[in-house]
């Protein structure tokens, strides 16, 4: 009995090796060899052994097993924050880390809100590694966005990491590294003129460049946003005649302000308007918005604060006047 029981284990035992690829017996010296097992893999086109790196016997299968695992990982999408704090960690950006994506996008809420279309055309005035130009390019149709930046590490960082090399060659965005702020190179005529935090740090001079090639390069309609930092009694007005901060010529950070009075007066001298829109969110900076004076909307005039405040407190029982009339 135990005679016929063993020989029907061995019977079983081959039959399962034969078919199965799996524990068998060999038949060829009668010994219980282990066979290795195969099961089908991912990393393969037959059959072959599922090494991992918990499994592996030797060094060349730990290095297999990690290389496959590397391979076959998800690619990992960096957020644009992200891809800014990677560029940052080596090299000045040219603006702050901190806001970064936030920042820009909120340069596209205000030209939105002064009625920028996706058929618009944009001229972003000292764009830099592209912090609402990444925007702007995604919002814009093909062609529609062109940036001046004489600092033109800072444009190649924003191509290469910034923007999606997809979107830059679908988008088709030009650009030019004059540092006279020439918007006239595009042969184009611009529905906006943008410049972030650039009047912050240009001088007089250079301002009064950038009007003039807004009156040359634009439509009839067209706006000019920009930001600047006012000057006070504790803030010195800035009558130098070069650029204040890090730029294609210089590593010295900095920034200077201006009197909107006198930003006012050279508008009104090539028949534009200025109108103040408050600080943004980002970094305090004071937007304007410049237009032509023909062109401009009709805007309604505000009683002073000090003023609503003697009224409404003057007048028994009244609550105030309106803000305009």
């Amino acid at each position: 009995m135990t005679i016929a029981r063993a020989g029907a284990r061995r019977a079983r035992s081959r039959c399962c090796g034969s078919r199965c690829g799996g524990v068998g017996a060999d038949v060829s010296n009668g010994r219980r060899d282990r066979l290795p097992v195969q099961v089908p893999t991912l990393y393969s086109g037959g059959m072959s052994a599922h090494v991992t790196p918990e499994t592996a016997e030797t060094s060349k299968d730990l290095a297999d097993a990690r290389g496959r695992a590397v391979e076959d990982a998800p690619p990992v999408v960096l957020t644009l924050q992200q891809r800014a704090a990677m560029l940052g960690a080596t090299q000045f950006l040219g603006v702050p880390l901190e806001h970064f994506e936030s920042g820009g996008r909120e340069q596209l809420t205000y030209l939105l809100r002064a009625g920028l279309n996706p058929h618009s055309k944009v001229c972003d005035v000292g764009c830099g590694v592209l912090r609402a130009g990444y925007w702007l390019i995604h919002f814009l149709d093909a062609g529609c966005y062109c940036g001046i930046e004489p600092h033109t590490a800072r444009v190649r960082m924003g191509l290469e990491t910034i923007l999606e090399q997809d979107v830059r060659q679908a988008k088709r965005p030009r650009f030019d590294a004059n540092a006279t702020f020439d918007a006239s190179v595009f042969r184009e005529r611009f529905d906006f003129f943008l410049a972030y935090s650039i009047w912050t740090h240009a001088s007089k001079r250079q301002i009064r460049l950038m009007l003039d090639s807004f009156l040359r390069c634009s439509t009839d309609d067209a706006v000019f946003l920009t930001t600047f930092l006012p000057a006070s009694w504790r803030f010195q007005d800035y009558d130098g005649d070069e650029w204040r901060g890090t730029s294609h010529e210089s590593n010295v950070p900095g920034c200077i302000r201006h009197r909107l009075a006198w930003i006012k007066a050279e508008c009104a001298r090539r028949d534009l308007l200025a109108l103040p829109l408050g600080r943004d969110t980002s970094h305090d900076q004071y937007w304007l918005e410049i237009r032509r004076r023909a062109t401009a909307p009709a805007r309604k005039r505000r009683y002073p604060y000090w003023l609503r405040r003697v009224i409404g407190s003057a007048i028994p029982g009244a609550i105030g006047v309106p803000e305009t009339f």
